[in-house]
């Protein structure tokens, strides 16, 4: 999967993180993640593309 969002006229691209590592993400990201709790979480919280992504751009 990839995600490439258009954000003031600029196009970011970014595709699936693999082998879930969230290290490479934003503290503020996994912070944001780390804040449901266990039973609420997906099992592929911040391996999407729109996680990295926001990463990137913070």
């Amino acid at each position: 999967m990839a995600a490439s969002p258009l954000v003031h006229g600029q196009m970011f691209s970014y595709t699936n993180l693999g082998g879930g590592d969230q290290s490479d993400l934003h503290p503020v990201v996994l912070k944001f993640f780390d804040t449901p709790s266990v039973e609420q979480r997906e099992p592929f919280i911040g391996c999407r593309a729109e996680s990295a992504l926001v990463s990137e751009q913070l």
